[in-house]
């Protein structure tokens, strides 16, 4: 549970105290989440769910982990030796947050977080620095987040920022090592429009040796509603974090020990709410079945047809789309499961695997997945001719 892991002063204001069965309720929630997480997220799971991307890029994000001697014999300044990795991460309302409270008090991104960057941020510092597996004196443990989402955004919103996205980053003097997409769930409703190949290859060009990976999230439609995703990350190299190829996986194969999991837990989900739907305990509808808030209907909500059994606990609608914080936990693993084997393959310590992914060299392809005309026609404005900057006087 987020208070027990690292105390808040603001935990134990007596404003606060009314709070007393909204953390008893987390805690049990939380404690039947680590009973059955370890069956649930596989190692064979996650590497069903994880695309190696370009050997170019794994290879020089490899070599960023390991350059602080190197760095230091060039310039012997601690900042130049210990440059920290940049990851930048864009998405959504999902990507923010909306609904993945352990409590109703739990903010959703910061170093206390529920979102899953939030939760991916303390994994990174956990596996690098805390977990004693790794000379510090060897590896370039630290990292500097940069969070770009807004509700409902997707590519096309995203490529509307590129141009300053790609000033602040040249501006710093250290482009991103990682970038992290998440916007499937918004451009699935945007139809034929190619916006997300289009920034695919504006992200690729603006920042060719960086490692991009793509989340396919599990919402119930989105294989049907973004039949090109699969297609996009291959031609690209792009890695990947399928969470639809996942659920399917839990769904659906006879092997073990998903048949067992199966067997144990029938007819729920176990990875990423599939039913569109919130009950009451006893399995009725909550209203419409998606209620705004905790309590709209003056009792408990909980996603439909998903285990652990949690409790709704802020406002958002969309419960397929906004799924409860296990999901949040298990994406931020999963993210992290694919930058470690990224970073394995980069070091010469793994082959493929029989992986699919093409061993892409740096740079964007010539060909296209969409036709040409329809992809250059999803403008994006790449190097402006003029710029406004809030802060000048001018």
């Amino acid at each position: 549970y987020y208070k027990d892991r690292r105390p808040h002063p603001d935990d134990s204001r007596s404003d606060r105290m009314e709070l007393e069965d909204d953390d008893r309720q987390a805690r049990a929630t939380v404690a039947e989440f680590n009973r059955m997480r370890r069956s649930v997220l596989t190692v064979r799971l996650l590497e069903s769910g994880f695309r190696r991307g370009r050997s170019h890029a794994a290879r020089r994000l490899a070599l960023r982990m390991t350059e602080v001697d190197s760095a230091a014999e060039v310039n012997s300044t601690a900042e130049a030796a210990r440059r920290p990795i940049q990851i930048a991460v864009f998405g959504n309302s999902f990507t923010i947050g909306s609904n993945c409270g352990e409590s109703t008090v739990q903010p959703p991104g910061g170093e206390r977080g529920c979102a899953w960057p939030s939760r991916l941020a303390r994994r990174w510092d956990e596996v690098f620095n805390s977990s004693g597996l790794f000379d510090l004196a060897e590896v370039n443990a630290g990292a500097e987040w940069r969070m770009y989402q807004e509700n409902a955004q997707g590519s096309v919103n995203i490529a509307q920022k590129l141009p300053s996205v790609v000033d602040e980053y040249r501006t710093r003097g250290a482009d991103p090592d990682v970038i992290l997409l998440d916007n499937t769930i918004t451009d699935a409703f945007y139809g034929p429009k190619p916006w997300f190949e289009a920034l695919v290859r504006a992200l690729l060009g603006a920042f060719p040796d960086a490692v991009v990976v793509s989340l396919r999230d599990a919402k119930n439609d989105m294989a049907e509603s973004f039949p090109d995703y699969l297609d996009i990350v291959r031609h690209y190299g792009l890695a990947s974090v399928d969470l639809v190829r996942m659920v399917g996986t839990l769904r659906t194969s006879p092997d073990e020990p998903y048949a067992s999991l199966r067997r144990r837990h029938p007819g729920v989900d176990l990875l990423w709410p599939q039913v569109q739907r919130m009950v009451e305990s006893d399995g009725t509808a909550c209203g419409d079945g998606e209620p705004a808030c905790p309590y709209d209907h003056g009792v408990p909500c909980y996603w439909d047809g998903f285990l652990p059994k949690v409790e709704k606990t802020q406002c958002a609608y969309y419960p397929n789309n906004h799924p409860p914080w296990p999901t949040h936990q298990y994406v931020a693993d999963s993210v992290m499961y694919a930058l470690l084997r990224t970073i394995e393959y980069g070091s010469g310590c793994a082959d493929d695997g029989g992986d699919e992914m093409p061993s892409s060299p740096a740079g964007v392809p010539e060909d296209t997945v969409a036709d040409r005309e329809s992809v250059e026609a999803c403008f994006i404005c790449r190097e402006p001719v003029d710029g406004i900057d809030a802060r000048s006087d001018v």
